[in-house]
């Protein structure tokens, strides 16, 4: 679903009167212009789709250029920190060496016979023994919490993506631009995307129309719905290439199929004029149908204008197939939909340690699962109360680093 196109810079297309379907008094019809740079397009960082990213970046990455991208280009903030090996989505998950669990098997129960009763013994004096401190619970060292700095550092393309995204969000171009040219030398479609919108408008690097449809072309054919909509205006336009009308109601045809208003829109007037493709009222009327279902108010007046000209059978040809018409669903990755990542929800591992610790320290009776639920949160709000932390009810920084202080302190 996107916005429509009614604050798009139009492409002007001229129409004949033979077959003009809107704006009669000025004799043409619009396609949309592409969209404004906006990372928000590209999905939200903490949407939830469980993805698993190849382990080698694309054929034609050049492997020398991303290598040396991540030698000079360092993140900011983490100036002092070595750059590991580089990896196209994600790092090592570095495995916790000890027993996160630890605890004792339960006892079966067995059912015996009911004691006989005793004497209740005398009270005995305390000793000295018995009144010295007992020693602290102990538990396994817990991990350090992974941020999306020292991700994008080690060469995680998605932190490097995202913490680009935020970058962008304060218009700091010159912290942006670098991470989106490494995310998208991995093969990143949504860093290619934005990459390209930043060349398309000159935005923290020099304008160059070239480089803007190659990045968005590879985005596009990724699967990137954006971009698929972008790529095909510059074919219709001819900019950083050659014209390529019918490659253009190609790629239109392709983003519309996934629910694109704007090329659902365009492809209505492409059929309607018979540009890039054959011109065919009936397929003119079904797509500016869609378009007017999502609520395109332009396209109900094609469709209005469309529906007195064709015969009445046709129409409802066209609204039958209307009514059956699904979005195709969009690849999750290419579209910025990465999924759960341990920076901005936790490692399960890291999980299992907190809730080991606060299980010995008795904070928390279920079994550690690495899940962070309502028991553990509420476990670790009753901890950080406890110890004068500020109560978040999630894993940070501070807690580990009191849990882990904690865990030295019973070990010694």
């Amino acid at each position: 679903q996107t916005k429509s196109g009614s604050n798009r810079t139009p492409l002007l297309i001229a129409a004949s009167a033979a077959v003009l379907t809107g704006a009669a008094a000025g004799g043409y019809l619009y396609l949309r212009g592409k969209q404004p740079h906006d990372p928000s397009l590209s999905g939200p960082v903490d949407t939830y789709i469980d993805p698993v990213f190849a382990s080698a970046p694309p054929a034609d990455v050049d492997v020398q250029a991303l290598a040396s991208l991540d030698t000079e280009a360092g993140i900011p903030g983490m100036e002092g920190l070595p750059a590991e090996e580089d990896e196209l989505f994600d790092s090592a998950a570095g495995a916790i060496e000890e027993d996160i669990f630890g605890l004792p098997d339960a006892a079966p129960a067995e059912i015996a016979p009911a004691p006989e009763p005793v004497a209740a013994p005398a009270a005995e004096v305390p000793t000295i023994a018995s009144l010295s401190p007992q020693p602290a619970a102990t538990y396994p060292a817990i991990p350090a919490v992974v941020t999306i700095e020292s991700e994008a550092n080690a060469g995680n393309a998605i932190a490097q993506y995202q913490l680009a995204q935020s970058y962008l969000a304060e218009n700091d171009l010159d912290a942006a631009v670098p991470l989106l040219r490494r995310a998208a030398l991995k093969g990143a479609a949504p860093a290619q995307y934005d990459l390209g919108k930043l060349y398309e408008q000159g935005l923290g690097v020099d304008q160059d129309m070239i480089e803007a449809r190659s990045l968005i072309s590879k985005a596009a054919e990724a699967g990137h719905v954006g971009a698929m909509y972008d790529l095909a205006l510059f074919l219709a336009e001819g900019e950083g290439g050659e014209m390529d009308e019918r490659g253009a109601a190609v790629w239109f045809r392709k983003a519309a199929d996934h629910g694109f208003l704007d090329a659902q829109y365009n492809l209505g007037v492409m059929y309607a004029e018979g540009i890039g493709a054959e011109q065919d009222l009936s397929e003119a009327l079904y797509w500016f149908e869609l378009a007017t279902r999502q609520g395109d108010s332009a396209a109900a007046l094609e469709v209005r204008n469309l529906t007195g000209r064709l015969p009445a059978e046709a129409v409802r040809e066209v609204m039958d197939a209307a009514d059956d018409w699904t979005a195709l669903p969009s690849i999750a990755l290419a579209n910025g939909r990465f999924g759960a990542q341990r920076w901005n929800t936790g490692n399960p591992l890291q999980v299992q340690a907190v809730q080991t610790a606060l299980s010995r320290l008795g904070y928390l009776s279920s079994q550690p699962d690495g899940v962070l639920g309502p028991q553990t949160a509420n476990a670790i709000r009753a901890y950080q109360r406890s110890e004068g932390l500020a109560e978040t009810g999630t894993v940070t920084p501070e807690l580990i680093d009191r849990l882990n202080t904690g865990a030295s302190r019973g070990r010694g």
